[in-house]
């Protein structure tokens, strides 16, 4: 479990940010896709951990555009779910 708190990223150092981008990048690489089923449906796995450490690199300004792509990608009402379901069309541009 992340404990970075939103006061933590006032006047960041680089230290600070490295070592947050350290703490989240082994979340996020286990972030993976499977497939669930023949007609191409998709399942996110690890998403609630993955969500928790993006959100904490998306308070860094330089990941704040591509996390936000991310998540435009993926519909609110799937983000949402403790292992969501996507098709093939949100996959590739995720």
């Amino acid at each position: 479990m992340l404990k970075v708190y939103m006061e933590d990223f006032n006047n960041m150092r680089l230290y600070n940010t490295y070592y947050i981008c350290k703490q989240c990048i082994g979340i996020i690489l286990q972030c993976t896709i499977s497939q669930i089923s023949y007609e191409r449906e998709y399942q996110i796995n690890n998403w609630q951990r993955v969500k928790e450490a993006l959100f904490t690199v998306r308070q860094i300004d330089i990941f704040l555009e591509d996390v936000n792509k991310l998540y435009e990608v993926i519909p609110t009402f799937v983000r949402e779910s403790e292992s969501p379901r996507i098709d093939n069309e949100i996959r590739k541009n995720s």
